[in-house]
């Protein structure tokens, strides 16, 4: 994967886990709608994805 420095992928998974949380939030109490399930499971790959970045070593 490409490489990036470290700030920049911690800075990009924090803020793509502040869009999961209130969207897992809503998904579990069972009272979501079909987007947000959708957008949900789109920046759940996103998540996976930015956090799979290779980061070069200190």
């Amino acid at each position: 994967m490409r490489k990036i420095i470290p700030d920049t992928a911690n800075k990009l998974f924090e803020e793509v886990e502040n869009v999961i949380t209130p969207l897992a939030r809503v998904v579990k109490l069972g009272i979501a709608t079909d987007e947000e399930r959708s957008r949900l499971e789109i920046w759940a790959i996103c998540s996976v994805m930015v956090n799979g970045v290779d980061t070069p070593p200190d």
